[in-house]
């Protein structure tokens, strides 16, 4: 069974809260939150009342674009943090929509004025990896993170909507990413139909 644009927002809004924050709000006081490198990472992403689905993450050095891939997805997104939008990519149609994702910074939500707190070390999938724990009046986050920045594991809980799911890496690989696969392709169109869509993640 595919899952549309309501699912993949759980799953953007999860990932958001590692992947979509401000690297600099924390960096003096935290972990490196963002891949210095290209990266491409296969995730199990778990949300509440959902089964667990796999998705794949391509990460660019920075991680100012993102790709966002899955199975069992119809869609793809694509996301551009120094605008603070992403595409809702529907290559079945060959249509796109674009979307607002401040909404999902963590320095808005859970993670605004976080303390972080540094634990042990652990080593998953050949890399070694920091736990951390953040807490701030909105909820907590915990991770796994390695020293150049990527999210091998992960937990996040609002205080206000409870357990909004974990993620877990079960496979990274490094290597150049080409600048193409973050951008639409020219040959879609834009969909008024996805806008309405989109409506029901905001």
């Amino acid at each position: 069974m595919t899952r549309g644009p309501v699912f993949l927002a759980g799953v953007v809004a999860l990932l958001g809260a590692a992947l979509l924050v401000d690297n600099a709000a924390f960096g003096a006081v935290g972990p490196r939150l963002l891949p210095a490198r290209d990266v491409t990472v296969a995730y199990q992403v778990e949300v509440p009342r959902r089964p667990p689905i796999d998705v794949r993450v391509a990460i660019a050095a920075g991680g100012d674009r993102l790709r966002i891939v899955g199975e069992d997805l119809p869609t793809s997104f694509l996301v551009d943090r120094q605008t603070e939008t992403a595409a809702i990519v529907l290559p079945m149609l060959k249509t796109y929509t674009r979307i607002s994702i401040a909404r999902y910074d963590p320095t808005q939500t859970v993670l605004r004025g976080a303390g972080f707190a540094r634990g042990g070390n652990e080593t998953m999938l050949g890399l070694p990896c920091t736990h951390w724990h953040a807490r701030s009046a909105q909820g907590q986050a915990d991770a796994c993170i390695t020293a150049d920045g990527v999210i091998l594991q992960g937990s996040l809980t609002s205080d206000h909507k409870g357990n909004v799911g974990a993620i877990r890496a079960v496979h990274v690989e490094y290597g150049t990413l080409p600048p193409a696969i973050f951008t639409v392709p020219g040959n879609y169109s834009e969909s008024l139909l996805g806008q309405a869509a989109a409506q029901f993640i905001k």
